[in-house]
């Protein structure tokens, strides 16, 4: 009777917190943190156009700064989980932003064919 009684409250402690830490470990986008990264991400996101605005960049390399001082942030305050932040930072990694109408990526339309290539 006496184990039973010291195993109860810890078995009532695991079911608690023990899913919670789990989503902890989990990859960004992936697992039980799947929807709340995705809302997270999507935050930020908005957070970064607003911030850097991708328009207004001087150049690729202050955007991209920029973007990643805005992602930095959001770990620091506990808006986006640590294990997406290179997740965002590579979407951010990728942006045309800064570039000049010069330098933007172009899209072709290949002749005879629907695809679209630089």
């Amino acid at each position: 009777m006496r184990a039973a009684a010291t195993w109860i409250p810890i078995f009532c402690l695991l079911l608690l917190f023990g899913p919670a830490s789990h989503a902890a470990e989990d990859r960004c986008l992936s697992g039980d943190s799947t929807a709340q990264d995705q809302i997270d991400i999507e935050a930020l996101r908005v957070e970064v156009e607003v911030t850097c605005a991708c328009d207004l960049a001087a150049t690729r390399g202050a955007y991209r700064r920029c973007a990643r001082e805005v992602v930095r942030a959001g770990v620091d305050n506990g808006g986006l989980r640590r294990k997406c932040r290179s997740t965002v930072n590579r979407y951010h990694s990728r942006s045309s932003c800064g570039l000049g109408a010069d330098r933007a990526p172009c899209l072709k339309k290949k002749q005879g064919s629907a695809k679209l290539r630089c």
